[in-house]
């Protein structure tokens, strides 16, 4: 790939590679998000030995600028990854707009995409899964986005309503997020679901799973008919999920 490609026509990615005192690379995930280092990425797909197609993962670290020997931004490849080698992709589950890879020897490799907007996070991040499982192994265990956004969860001590971001992945879990950091608050399988029920003509709707009920509520929308068709949406979305 081109040593110096143009950011503007690749996804902004920051990657997260926790160091270990040997500087290999540990199959520990660096939770913090305060020490990511921000990276370029770029999928390389060519034809190998075999006539089938294989990518190459690139991952670039971008050098400053020295106006004094006149010499502009430079990028500098620091980590491949072989496609074909990793095992599973999926969503991270811990964090929001990040990718979850790991490889045959167990290494795990997050990526955050940085450029995603607010309520578009998985057509960015559901974008690079269906490019990566293009090329991966048939073998590999590959999890998508099927729908994700805000709503407002009703707490089951403080019976009071606090925003929560939902994400709906395509191994049948439904997690919930902190407003303001993004961390994983919470998750419901939907394999333990025995019903799932709007209310009529209301944004409200609940999911019964074992013993508790989950009592959840649409926001935005300019009429509350508005609120109760997205309602309606995550009920189909969550019973479509259910009986995959």
């Amino acid at each position: 790939p081109n040593p110096n490609p143009n950011p503007k026509r690749r996804f902004t990615l920051m990657s997260k590679l926790h160091l270990d005192d040997d500087d290999e690379r540990s199959a520990a995930p660096n939770t913090d998000p305060e020490t990511w280092d921000r990276r370029y990425a770029a999928l390389e797909v060519q034809p190998d030995g075999r006539g089938e197609m294989a990518g190459i993962l690139y991952i670039f670290r971008q050098g400053a600028s020295d106006p004094c020997h006149g010499t502009a931004n430079h990028f500098s490849c620091t980590e491949t990854i072989k496609v074909s080698k990793l095992v599973s992709i999926a969503p991270d589950h811990e964090f929001l707009q990040c990718i979850l890879m790991v490889d045959h020897e167990g290494m795990k490799i997050t990526l955050k995409l940085e450029t995603a907007e607010e309520g578009e996070q998985h057509l960015h991040v559901n974008r690079w899964i269906r490019m990566l499982r293009r090329v991966a192994s048939p073998q590999c265990e590959v999890t998508q986005i099927v729908k994700e956004g805000w709503l407002s969860k009703r707490g089951k001590i403080n019976t009071g309503y606090k925003r929560r971001w939902m994400r709906l992945d395509s191994d049948k879990m439904l997690r919930y997020y902190h407003d303001s950091n993004g961390v994983l608050k919470g998750e419901i399988d939907l394999n333990t679901v025995t019903e799932v029920v709007a209310e009529f003509d209301s944004p409200i709707f609940t999911i019964k799973a074992g013993d508790r009920t989950f009592t959840l509520s649409t926001q935005g929308g300019d009429t509350k008919s508005g609120r109760a068709v997205a309602a309606a949406s995550w009920v189909r979305a969550l019973d479509g999920a259910r009986f995959l």
